[in-house]
């Protein structure tokens, strides 16, 4: 066993291509208030804690139920889909631990979640370099707002010269 830092990017890049669920795991059970408490987090800089892998070699992954990550959760069916390993001919990763958050990231960077409150809503909070100043103020659980915007845009890798310009576009007005 070994353990190494990892990047959300790299994370994120990984999911459903070389990192899987297995069937222990249990369905991806978190609110909304969970996933916005995740980021927060991480814009504050505090650690979100460690995740446990399986490497299941490529000659085994035949003998084992995975399942995919889900990137459009919707909480009427929140059930995982099977993976199709056919094309893949390497060793795979399976998550034992840390699925929730990493199940959380994923949704919250590239997907969607659909849910009911007093009416079926679905939100995508995926960040996109031209909306991101929007998504700051949301994380209302951390640091003043000047502190936390470095740290998103430092996280994505946005273009600071793009955010800085768009930021003298809006205090000019």
């Amino acid at each position: 066993m070994d353990y190494r830092p990892i990047r959300v990017s790299d994370l994120i890049r990984e999911i459903n291509r070389e990192l899987y669920l297995p069937a222990i795991q249990r369905e991806f059970v978190w609110g909304t208030d969970k996933v916005e408490r995740l980021f927060d987090s991480i814009m504050g800089d505090f650690p979100i804690g460690s995740f446990l892998f399986w490497r299941l070699e490529q000659e085994h992954k035949d003998k084992w139920p995975i399942y995919e990550f889900i990137r459009a959760f919707d909480d009427e069916s929140p059930h995982n889909p099977p993976a199709n390993l056919a094309g893949i001919t390497t060793d795979i990763k399976l998550v034992i631990d840390g699925q929730q958050r990493i199940t959380s990231l994923y949704i919250g960077l590239k997907g969607s979640y659909r849910y009911f409150y007093y009416r079926w809503r679905k939100t995508q909070l995926f960040l996109k370099p031209a909306a991101a100043h929007h998504l700051i103020p949301m994380f209302r659980h951390r640091l003043p707002y000047r502190a936390t915007r470095s740290t998103i845009y430092d996280e994505y890798e946005l273009s600071r010269t793009y955010l800085k310009s768009h930021e003298l576009s809006r205090t000019s007005h």
